[in-house]
């Protein structure tokens, strides 16, 4: 209720000041509810970022824990790249090697048609055409070089067509880490390659690399063996004896040095 007075001066007063105290009353409730409406909204809004910050760290945590997975398991990531880089023998991209059993066929020239193992030098002998370079060439670029030599002096119209027999005989390491050129490095038939050597051919260690903790995982009859070398020992000593010999399969890791 209104102030009541008798005096009409003091009614109009009055009322006007209860008028004021009802107005401000009704601001300062006005006020609180904005207030409220905002710590309302700030506390939703500190759940839902805190929500989204919780799933974002787990899943950051996941894929991190999966490339520590990864990074601990060399053999693994090895087989994961030679998978991608690898071309199987009856693709068309696939690429002609050394070691590989090449089955040449002249179609109606039997005494054309020959088995033949691509050597070392990529250079086959074929029994009407002497020397062919066929290493590096795809089955389809060695089937057109031969069939032009023949159309140029022999045959016309000569059909020929190429298999790779067998790669069976590739010999393979793998470098992982901090070299300048990872990956799968083959091996020549008949030479041997140490673990210095097989650096040099990759570009040598990175700037970070941690030249004294180089591992060598080899594994035989099943069993897989961790050898520990340090580079810089061996280099150091001159001593050619602590220089391994790598053998195909075996997969080289260099670790990123701490410091």
């Amino acid at each position: 209720m209104c102030i009541d007075t008798k005096d009409t001066l003091g009614r109009v007063f009055g009322r006007t000041n209860e008028i004021g105290c009802c107005h401000k009353w009704r601001g300062d409730a006005l006020v609180s509810d904005e207030k409220w409406d905002l710590w309302a909204k700030s506390l939703l809004m500190f759940f839902v970022l805190g929500w989204l910050g919780l799933v974002n760290g787990e899943l950051v945590a996941a894929q991190s824990d999966s490339g520590r997975a990864a990074a601990t398991n060399p053999i693994a990531t090895a087989n994961s790249r030679l998978q991608q880089t690898t071309v199987p023998a009856d693709s068309e991209e696939y690429r002609i090697r050394a070691g590989d059993l090449l089955n040449i066929s002249v179609f109606q020239e039997p005494e054309l048609s020959q088995m033949v193992k691509v050597p070392q030098s990529g250079s086959i002998r074929h029994s009407l055409l002497g020397v062919i370079q066929v290493k590096g060439l795809t089955t389809s670029e060695a089937e057109k070089k031969i069939t032009e030599l023949l159309a140029k002096d022999y045959l016309v119209n000569p059909r020929v067509s190429i298999t790779v027999e067998t790669n069976k005989s590739r010999r393979v390491v793998t470098v992982l880490g901090e070299v300048k050129q990872p990956g799968a490095i083959e091996i020549p038939d008949q030479e041997q390659v140490t673990l210095l050597q097989l650096i040099g051919r990759v570009g040598g260690f990175t700037n970070i690399a941690a030249t004294d903790r180089v591992t060598i995982i080899r594994t035989e009859n099943g069993k897989e063996q961790v050898i520990r070398v340090n580079v810089p020992a061996i280099i150091k000593s001159g001593d050619k004896s602590k220089d391994i010999e790598l053998k195909p399969g075996d997969v080289v890791s260099v670790p990123e040095s701490f410091f």
